[in-house]
């Protein structure tokens, strides 16, 4: 499987250039004559325009479906179409298209772990499913820049049987020696094929680090791009992926007795006991050297509800912020997300002059499950910490909520 990737200076908030720009370099590919073309994240826009962003967001991804969907078929080319920013029902979400060579949009996933230092997840709306594909007869996934940093989401895709695993991104020149090692470490530990189609080019005061990669199943780099626009082509020689995978057989039952694999909704993977009590410790330590004031642990089996609410510090009046709901992989990582969002909360609360302290509260679930009983329970919690603790709508909650 012969593949190029597009590592593509994009237009900051400029949809229409973009896309004259990826036109261009999809034709310019061709001359390599690939089976696969693969482009960065949220190529329309570039990562991302916060003001006016619904406005320039593709509607349920219909230009791209129209244009990079007929270039597809014009040369008879899997397209892997990066990732573009996405107004659906309302909400703004960071989606990756696929098209075969006939041109037909074949698969669609909305970026899972949104990228809050930036404040992504206060714009997008995350997705709840993984997504797995076949190309050209190859099993193949894709994902997200930052959900690269989260190991269990390509384990989770591998263990069912994968080839090639996609990554699309964004990545920023001051951590790009993450992203290869990153990229090379999903490619090991998952005995995989894995792309990873980079931006460059500069947004606002970030400058984005291109060298997009692609590595083989042992960790070998069979070509990587520098930091400014061009294609970047390998062949990714399937057949290696049986001659790789037999000295140590990373799949069978040990790794299958490590992790139960289901989709996002509620939770894609679960880390054995034994890494999810050291996961927890380093949670506790966390918590210590942070000076959390409460962590609130709720499991109301009747309503259906999973939650933690964290507070951080009362000092300047009660602790505000956000209840999120969203489909944690585990009680782990919704833990280190409240902890840090909640100390957030103290800092922003503190820097606004407010006379409040930080908090914030997540709920454990698949969006499209929430109940009016998950949140009378929840609001059962806030009133069980006695005042301290104001939430608010958040990640996907409302105000009704």
């Amino acid at each position: 499987m012969k593949i190029t990737c597009i590592q593509m200076d994009i237009a900051f908030a400029q949809p229409e250039e973009n896309f004259r720009r990826a036109e261009a370099l999809i034709a310019q590919a061709m001359q390599a004559s690939p089976d696969v073309v693969v482009l960065p994240e949220t190529w329309n826009t570039g990562f991302f325009p916060k003001e006016n962003l619904p406005q320039l967001c593709d509607r349920d991804y219909r230009q791209a479906a129209w244009r990079i969907g007929a270039l597809a078929a014009k040369f008879h080319v899997n397209i892997v179409a990066g990732s573009v920013a996405n107004l659906r029902d309302g909400k703004c979400y960071n989606t990756a298209l696929v098209f075969d060579r006939s041109g037909k949009c074949i698969a669609t996933y909305d970026k899972t772990h949104l990228f809050s230092p930036m404040g992504e997840d206060a714009f997008f709306t995350p997705g709840s499913k993984l997504c797995r594909f076949p190309l050209d007869g190859a099993q193949c996934a894709v994902i997200i820049c930052y959900d690269l940093r989260f190991p269990e989401l390509a384990r989770s895709l591998a263990v069912e049987g994968l080839d090639v695993l996609f990554v699309v991104s964004q990545w920023p020149a001051a951590r790009i020696s993450h992203l290869r090692s990153l990229t090379v470490a999903r490619a090991i530990e998952n005995q995989i094929f894995t792309v990873c189609c980079n931006a460059c080019g500069a947004a606002g005061d970030t400058q984005y680090g291109g060298n997009s990669l692609i590595a083989d199943p042992w960790g070998n780099i069979l070509a990587e791009a520098g930091s400014h626009t061009g294609l970047l082509t390998a062949e990714a020689d399937l057949a290696t992926l049986e001659i790789s995978a037999d000295p140590f057989m990373y799949f069978g039952t040990g790794a299958r007795s490590c992790i139960s694999f289901e989709t996002l909704s509620p939770a894609y993977a679960t880390i054995q006991d034994n890494l999810r009590r050291k996961l927890f410790m380093n949670a506790m330590t966390e918590m210590s050297n942070y000076r959390h004031e409460k962590v609130l642990f709720v499991n109301n089996e009747k309503a259906g509800l999973k939650a933690i609410i964290a507070v951080h510090n009362t000092n300047l009046g009660p602790a505000i912020g956000g209840c999120r709901l969203f489909p944690y992989a585990s009680y782990d990582d919704a833990l280190f997300d409240v902890l840090r969002l909640s100390r957030g909360m103290s800092h922003k609360n503190a820097v606004a002059g407010l006379p409040h302290g930080g908090g914030k509260g997540v709920i454990i679930a698949d969006p499209s499950m929430k109940t009016e009983a998950m949140f009378e329970a929840f609001g059962e919690a806030v009133n069980n910490l006695g005042g301290d603790y104001i939430t608010a709508e958040d990640v996907n909650t409302t105000c009704d909520d």
